[in-house]
């Protein structure tokens, strides 16, 4: 689900309390545009949004069920968009119980909205 290897990288570049921000601003950018999938009015780019910011902080899973829900828009498919609401929730529990793991932790907000 997480990419453990771009985490690290971002936890190294940013610090500690820097990476915790990071993630709660991809959260905060993000939660508002994965809430409006279901009457997106323009899926593709929505979903190319959320697959770059997903790429971009190692939430593996998401970026590639974005890409492939980029794919079925051109293609005139359908489009898992719960089972992307879903990972991106789990993408942020899995992140901070790694985080706890890791006797770190994510700025709570970040799960509490």
């Amino acid at each position: 689900m997480l990419d453990c290897t771009r985490i690290a990288m971002l936890r190294d570049d940013f610090g500690e309390e820097g990476f915790a921000e990071v993630i709660e601003i991809f959260a905060e950018e993000t939660r508002p545009v994965i809430a409006g999938l279901p009457g997106s009015t323009d899926l593709a780019a929505d979903l190319h949004f959320i697959k770059g910011g997903a790429e971009n902080m190692g939430f593996r899973e998401l970026s590639l069920l974005c890409k492939r829900g980029e794919q079925a828009v051109r293609q005139g498919g359908d489009v898992q968009i719960d089972a992307i609401v879903e990972c991106f929730d789990a993408s942020l529990v899995a992140l901070n119980d790694n985080q706890i793991r890791n006797s770190e932790s994510v700025a709570s907000s970040v799960m509490s909205r």
